[in-house]
């Protein structure tokens, strides 16, 4: 692979008899080519299984779950990960939280002072959610320490069913916020008080939806609620 790919990308030979691959040739560049990720992916796996290096997504994944590793401790977390249940009166109390989307300028107002709790633990993971919350906004996330990450696959953000009177403004949010996340935004979840970041999950991934008729439709729906026109990008 060395003689013939690496000294043909050189355009160069250690030997006068070697015989290597011709990079301006098109057969024998797209040899060189599946050559060169074949050995990306091989120094990837050296890197981190050997070398135990970390990559960018376990860094990020750190950062990830700073918030909640601080919070519920590492003798808890120990048992949330070896358990299959753990009591839920044991985790420590979440403050009020509010939400946004990272680098959006948009304030979402009415996106605030959400009173979650942590509703189910076990298994690795913890359940996160206001679902004996009064509020017109349904939020759960799911913090998964085994795998070190929040799952967008867990993430329900909704307008409870059977309200008789909902705030236009939150209304307005609600849709907007949805805008931002189908154009593969990043949720963050921050401190209702002082906007301190306790995470924030990786890009929304739309799965079996029709992103631009989705978006259409709420474009149509803020129009009639007077909150269209609104940059979100």
């Amino acid at each position: 692979m060395y003689v013939s790919g690496r000294c043909a990308i050189a355009h160069a030979s250690y030997s006068q008899n070697a015989v290597i691959r011709n990079a301006d040739n098109h057969e024998d560049m797209l040899r060189i080519d599946k050559d060169f990720r074949f050995i990306k992916q091989f120094a990837r796996f050296y890197l981190i299984n050997d070398l135990k290096i970390p990559t960018r997504r376990d860094v990020a994944s750190i950062v990830l779950l700073k918030y909640f590793n601080k919070l519920f401790k590492e003798n808890l977390i120990y048992n949330v990960i070896n358990s299959t249940s753990v009591d839920i009166r044991e985790f420590p109390e979440i403050p009020p939280l509010k939400l946004g989307i990272h680098k959006c300028d948009q304030l979402f107002d009415k996106l605030t002072n959400i009173k979650a709790k942590v509703t189910k633990a076990g298994s690795g993971t913890v359940v996160i959610s206001n679902e004996q919350d009064n509020s017109l906004l349904y939020l759960k996330f799911e913090i998964d320490f085994i795998n070190k990450d929040i799952h967008n696959e867990s993430l329900i953000i909704s307008i409870r069913e059977n309200v008789r009177t909902i705030d236009v403004s939150l209304l307005i949010d609600y849709f907007n916020l949805w805008k931002a996340l189908l154009i593969n935004g990043r949720l963050e979840i921050m401190e209702n008080e002082n906007s301190y970041l306790m995470t924030r999950l990786w890009p929304y991934i739309p799965v079996n939806i029709d992103v631009n008729a989705s978006i259409a439709n709420y474009e149509h729906i803020l129009q009639k609620l007077g909150g269209g026109g609104k940059n979100i990008d």
